[in-house]
C-alpha cells in the first residue's frame, strides 16, 4: 500500500511539473492569436528577467530571485524601482493583439518603424527569453505596431506597452528612495548622532516602545510619522559616485575603514528594520541642520554621495524627549467604569457605572446616589466632556520617578480587552509651577505635568457632572402650578380639582399646564456653572402638592453682562433649581421665551 501511495504521489508531482512546463512554454512560444492576448497565460510572478531599450539608446537589464527584489544588473548594480518593473510586466500580460486591416498584403516592417527599432522589451522565465520589438503608432491611433523577435508577422498591440520605454529613461527605473530594500512592515528604527542615541524604538505588539536613550513608551503619532517620513525621502541628485575618503571626512561621513569597526564618524546614522530582512541604513552629513535646502547623505555601501531634501529631516532635529509618549494615562473615555479623585486622602469625586450603564455619585457625600449626566446630547455629555479633559492630560517634561506618599491621586477603572483594569496617576508638589507625577500606565518614569491638572480637584468639578435633567418629583402628587412673572402682581396659576381630577384655571389653549408638564418631564440644559452671588431670578415655575408644599421650584434669569450669552453656539438663559446650592444651569433661551408668551393672547 505504501509503495502504491508513493508511486501515485510521484506521478502527481510529475504531472504538475509537465503542466507548469507546458504553461510556461505556451506563454513564451505560442504565436499571437488575432484579437487575443499577446502572451496567453503569462504569469508576471514567474518572470525573473527584464531588459528594455529606450529612445535614448540606453539599455537596462533587471533580474530577481524568485520572491526577491528587482535588481538592475546592467549598466550598473542598483536596486530597482519595483513598481515600475511590475507595471512593465503587467502591460505585457494584458497586451492584446489587434488585427491589421490591409488591402495590400503583409505590412512592411520598415514602413512602421520595426526595421531598426530603438524600442524593445525582453522578458524571461528561467533561461528562456522573448523580445517584443515596438514600432510606430498606427495612423488612426488604435494601437502600436509590434513584432515578436524571431517571427515575421507584424501586428498591432496596446499603446501602453510603448509608454514605458518611450516616456521613461533608464535612470527612472533606479530606486531613488534614500532608505530602500525593505519590503516588509518596519518594526524598528535607530537614530544615532555624535551626542549619543537620539532614538532606538521598536514595535512591541501594536505599540512603539523606546529602548534608548531612556526606556519608555513612544509617542503614538510622532514615531510612526518619523518612520513614514524617512521611507518617503528620495535622492534629489547623485553628487558623486564612489567618493574619495577625503570628501567623506570633510562632510563628517564615515569611510570604509571606519564602517568596518562600527564608527559612524561625525554623521547621523539612521537605520530602519523589518522582520527577516537586512536593515536599511544611511549616514547624513555632520552639518545637515545648518543647510538651507539640500544636504548630503550616503548609504552604507558608500557607493553614491546623494543630495536629499534637508526639510524631510526636520523631525530628527528634536531632542530624545520629543519622541516619548505625552499622555499621562491611557485613553479611556469610552471604556471607563469608575473614576475617583482624592486630595490629602479626601475623595473629591467618586463616580461609578452600574450594569445598566448608568453613572452615579459615590462622593462627595452631598451628591451620593444622584445620577451623573452621562447621556449624550447631540454627541456630548458632561461626563464625556470631563473624561476628554482627563484623556488630554499631557506630559510637558520628565524627571526622576517621585517616591513617597502623593498629595493627590486620580484612579480610573476601565475595561481593557474584556477585562477590568485600574490605572492611577499620583501627584506631588501641587504648589509648584510643575507638578511631579508617576503613573501606573508608565512605570519607572517620572512625569512633569502643567499646573492645569489641579483644576480637576476644584470643589465645583463634582457639580459639573450633575444630571442635566434636574427636575424630579412625583407627578401624581402634583396638584398646583404657579408661574411667576416680574410684570404680574399675581402668578399665573392652574390647579387640579380633587373631585374631577381635571386641571382648572388655564386659558382656552391649556398653555400654562402644558408648559408646566414639559418642565416637569423634560426640563434640561447644557452645562452647570457656579452661581453668581446676589443674582436675582425674576421668573419662577413652582410645583406644589394638594397641601401647598413645594415639590420643585425652577428659577430663571437672563445672563449677567459678565456671563456667557451662548453655550454650544445657542443663546442661553440661567436656571436655578431649589435644592441645588451654589450651582446654576445654562438652559436654551426658548424656555423663558415660552413662559413670557403666556401673558400674550394666543392667535389663530
Amino acid at each position: 500500500m505504501l509503495s502504491r501511495i508513493a508511486t501515485l504521489l510521484i506521478m502527481l508531482g510529475l504531472a504538475w511539473w509537465l503542466y507548469d512546463f507546458a504553461r510556461t512554454e505556451d506563454s513564451l512560444y505560442e504565436p499571437p492569436q488575432l484579437g487575443g492576448p499577446l502572451f496567453p497565460g503569462l504569469e508576471t510572478r514567474d518572470v525573473d528577467f527584464v531588459s528594455m531599450s529606450f529612445r535614448t539608446g540606453h539599455v537596462v537589464d533587471l533580474r530577481r530571485e524568485r520572491g526577491g527584489p528587482w535588481l538592475i544588473t546592467y549598466p550598473t548594480d542598483e536596486l530597482a524601482q519595483a513598481e515600475y518593473v511590475e507595471r512593465v510586466l503587467e502591460n505585457l500580460a494584458t497586451a492584446m493583439v489587434i488585427p491589421i486591416e490591409s488591402q495590400t498584403g503583409p505590412v512592411d516592417p520598415e514602413a512602421v518603424g520595426l526595421a531598426k527599432t530603438p524600442y524593445s522589451v525582453t522578458f524571461g522565465i528561467g533561461g528562456v527569453r522573448r523580445t517584443v520589438l515596438i514600432g510606430d503608432v498606427e495612423v488612426f491611433g488604435k494601437g502600436i505596431y509590434a513584432r515578436v523577435e524571431g517571427t515575421d508577422e507584424v501586428f498591432l498591440t496596446s499603446p501602453a506597452l510603448r509608454t514605458m520605454v518611450e516616456q521613461f529613461r533608464a535612470e527612472d527605473y533606479v530606486d531613488k528612495h534614500l532608505l530602500r530594500g525593505l519590503r516588509g512592515s518596519i518594526n524598528a528604527i535607530r537614530v544615532e548622532r555624535a551626542g549619543g542615541v537620539l532614538l532606538d524604538a521598536q514595535i512591541d505588539g501594536n505599540e512603539w516602545t523606546i529602548q534608548a536613550p531612556v526606556p519608555s513608551r513612544a509617542d503614538s503619532s510622532r514615531v510612526p510619522t518619523l518612520v513614514r517620513g524617512l521611507q518617503f525621502i528620495q535622492q534629489v541628485l547623485v553628487a558623486a559616485v564612489d567618493p574619495e575618503d577625503s570628501i567623506l571626512t570633510e562632510l563628517g561621513l564615515p569611510t570604509q575603514r571606519q564602517l568596518a569597526v562600527g564608527d559612524w564618524g561625525e554623521s547621523m546614522m539612521v537605520q530602519l528594520s523589518a522582520a527577516g530582512e537586512k536593515p536599511a541604513r544611511v549616514f547624513i552629513e555632520r552639518d545637515w541642520e545648518q543647510r538651507a535646502d539640500a544636504c548630503y547623505a550616503i548609504r552604507d555601501d558608500l557607493h553614491k554621495l546623494l543630495e536629499i531634501d534637508r526639510n524631510m529631516l526636520n523631525l530628527l532635529a528634536n531632542e530624545p524627549e520629543f519622541f516619548r509618549e505625552r499622555r499621562a494615562l491611557p485613553p479611556v473615555r469610552e471604556r471607563t467604569t469608575s473614576f475617583r479623585i482624592e486630595r490629602d486622602g479626601v475623595p473629591g469625586l467618586d463616580i461609578r457605572r452600574d450594569r445598566q450603564a448608568r453613572w452615579f455619585f459615590e462622593a462627595p457625600e452631598r451628591l451620593k446616589g444622584l445620577e451623573v449626566d452621562a447621556n449624550r446630547i447631540e454627541g456630548r455629555s458632561s461626563l464625556s466632556d470631563f473624561l476628554t479633559r482627563v484623556d488630554g492630560l499631557s506630559v510637558v517634561g520628565f524627571c526622576d520617578e517621585p517616591i513617597g506618599e502623593p498629595e493627590a491621586s486620580i484612579r480610573i477603572g476601565w475595561n481593557w480587552a474584556g477585562r477590568d483594569r485600574t490605572d492611577k496617576i499620583e501627584l506631588f508638589d501641587l504648589s509648584e509651577s510643575m507638578i511631579r507625577a508617576r503613573s501606573s500606565f508608565r512605570p519607572g518614569e517620572g512625569l512633569l505635568l502643567a499646573p492645569e491638572v489641579i483644576e480637576l480637584f476644584a470643589p465645583f468639578v463634582a457639580d459639573e457632572l450633575r444630571s442635566l435633567r434636574p427636575v424630579e418629583f412625583d407627578l401624581a402628587s402634583w396638584a398646583r402650578l404657579e408661574i411667576h412673572l416680574p410684570d404680574l402682581a399675581e402668578p399665573l396659576t392652574v390647579s387640579r380639582s380633587p373631585e374631577s381630577g381635571q386641571w382648572e384655571g388655564d386659558d382656552q389653549w391649556g398653555r400654562r399646564f402644558g408648559i408646566g408638564l414639559q418642565v416637569a418631564e423634560s426640563f434640561s440644559g447644557y452645562v452647570w456653572r457656579p452661581e453668581l452671588p446676589d443674582a436675582v431670578y425674576p421668573w419662577r415655575v413652582v410645583f406644589l402638592d394638594a397641601s401647598g408644599n413645594q415639590l420643585e421650584v425652577v428659577r430663571i434669569r437672563r445672563p449677567e453682562p459678565s456671563e456667557d450669552r451662548e453655550a454650544l453656539g445657542v443663546p442661553i438663559d440661567v436656571a436655578s433649581i431649589d435644592g441645588v446650592d451654589g450651582a446654576v444651569m445654562l438652559i436654551p433661551d426658548y424656555w423663558l421665551a415660552r413662559i413670557i408668551d403666556l401673558v400674550n393672547p394666543q392667535g389663530r
